[in-house]
């Protein structure tokens, strides 16, 4: 606070470092931006997300985004920019004396990097280092004698610590893309400047959201542009708002790349909703305790958390399959109606379901006649442990669901071997057989019948991501297609087999983080 008692050159210092400090706010915000686009861009090609599998197309964007990402204006507009390690030995060869040169710009991105090169630490008016997308497993701790360091850019690359840069101007950090995880966090912050206005640590190994959020308050005082979004920790509902809610981040000026606004601060963060316990349409086909067993399994191969997340998965439409199911035309050859035996059971019809195993916990929903457009109407609820292995299955592996159709097999011969035994005796049957338990009730018993008549085949296999859980969504919507291609269907009167044309499914699911 400037008062009017203070000398005029006490009041124009004060003012000219409140004036600086600004523009170093608003600089670094700039940077971050850029670095995100940039280390986002990187990223995007090396998984390809968009199912891109040429090699040749894959060289040739990067080629495109990195001649872009050279071109980005530096922090100084007289820097000396160098984008490679020769450039960089030309330099110091050219000027031995670096005292009164002007800033450097060091622009070593894709350069294939396992160490840091030597000559770095040559360069006294180093002001911005960019090492995205190497194959970095530690830093050297002579990088804290680039004493004019201000902007450090180390994305895409395999660090799980830094040394101490305490003694550094850094403005902002960019650590995307690492493998920093909750052990590793304190120590990292610990060597950072207490004066660090910015940090990407997007994506990275963070699994405890209120360990994350406590670490940054206490080691980085300074800190208004954080990006987080990408951990495990993320994968909550109403994720913003809890974190901006918090005495931490109340003094946050931007989020994850967005600006954070005047209500956001006011605004209570959303009540989590308590998952339900009884949840119609679905066939749980793991033990009542699978969800435990993943996650001390999780735990004993080195998970990161103790913390779990509740998904539900709802399973809508189905659509494009056929008029008909495959077993439709199994009619005699003459075309005349096949006879069936009296007090035979009927021959059901083809039947569909959707299975799908997130982290070795299978759910499946309940079969349903074949149609062209089908209402699946599923839904369950998993908890799953909160860790890196969830967060890889819903931004790069995917979640699987797989298609299945249920044939019916029960032809003339087999329902004349079965005339007189009514399927629910048959199933009343089966638990006393079995160890002398209760029968169940009747619908029960006449499904797990018809259950025993039908032949189980794989349709299609249908993958999809889901990016925008991963960074700040509750839920997301997503709509997944795949080829079918049916097997030749076999004819009677020994008539060669028909080909059945392709076709294309869909399917509509959303995955909501219920707690």
């Amino acid at each position: 606070h400037i008062t009017s008692q203070q000398p005029d050159e006490e009041r124009q210092r004060l003012g000219s470092a409140a004036a600086a400090q600004t523009r170093a706010a608003m600089v670094a915000s700039t940077f971050e931006k850029l670095d995100r686009e940039r280390q986002a861009a990187l990223r995007h090609i090396v998984m390809k997300e968009d199912g891109m599998q040429e090699q040749e197309k894959a060289r040739e964007l990067l080629k495109e985004q990195l001649s872009t990402f050279c071109a980005m204006p530096s922090l100084d507009p007289s820097a000396k920019v160098l984008r490679t390690q020769q450039e960089l030995s030309t330099y110091l060869r050219a000027t031995p004396d670096l005292s009164g040169t002007a800033p450097v710009r060091l622009d070593l991105t894709r350069s294939r990097l396992t160490e840091l090169p030597p000559q770095i630490i040559c360069l006294t008016t180093l002001s911005e280092l960019i090492l995205v997308g190497n194959q970095l497993k530690s830093l050297p701790q002579e990088l804290s004698m680039c004493a004019s360091l201000k902007f450090l850019s180390l994305g895409c690359n395999l660090l799980d610590s830094i040394p101490d840069l305490g003694a550094l101007p850094l403005w902002h950090i960019g650590l995307a893309y690492n493998r920093i995880d909750d052990a590793g966090l304190l120590s990292v912050l610990g060597n950072l400047p207490k004066s660090v206005l910015s940090l990407d640590l997007c994506t990275n190994m963070l699994c405890r959201f209120d360990g994350v959020v406590s670490t940054l308050d206490l080691s980085l005082p300074a800190l208004s542009h954080l990006s987080l979004e990408g951990n495990p920790c993320c994968l909550r509902p109403a994720y913003r708002s809890s974190l901006l809610g918090t005495v931490f981040g109340a003094r946050l000026a931007m989020l994850d790349g967005e600006a954070v606004m005047a209500g956001e601060r006011s605004a209570e963060p959303a009540a989590e909703p308590t998952p339900s316990e009884d949840v119609p349409g679905t066939t749980e086909s793991a033990p009542a305790d699978a969800n435990q067993e993943t996650q001390s399994s999780g735990e004993s191969n080195g998970a990161e958390t103790t913390d779990s997340a509740v998904l539900r998965l709802v399973l809508s439409t189905l659509d494009g399959l056929t008029e008909q199911g495959p077993s439709a035309d199994a009619a005699p050859a003459d075309g005349a109606e096949a006879p069936q035996a009296e007090g035979a059971p009927a021959v059901p019809r083809d039947r569909v379901r959707v299975r799908c195993s997130l982290l070795g916990v299978d759910r499946c929903s309940e079969p349903v006649e074949w149609a062209p457009a089908v209402d699946m109407a599923a839904s369950f609820e998993l908890t799953l442990p909160r860790t890196t292995a969830l967060r890889d299955l819903l931004l790069v592996r995917g979640t699987d669901f797989v298609l299945e159709h249920l044939r019916p097999v029960l032809s003339t011969d087999e329902a004349e071997n079965t005339a007189g035994q009514a399927p629910g005796a048959a199933a009343k049957a089966a638990p006393s057989a079995a160890g002398g338990g209760a029968a169940p009730n009747a619908e029960a018993a006449d499904a797990a019948a018809t259950e025993a008549f039908f032949d189980t085949f794989e349709l299609a296999n249908l993958n999809v991501k889901w990016r925008d859980l991963c960074y700040g969504a509750s839920a997301q919507t997503q709509r997944c297609e795949a080829a079918v291609q049916l097997p030749p269907k076999a004819r009677r009167g020994g008539r060669k087999p028909k080909v059945m044309p392709p076709f294309n499914v869909s399917l509509n699911a959303t995955i909501e983080i219920v707690a």
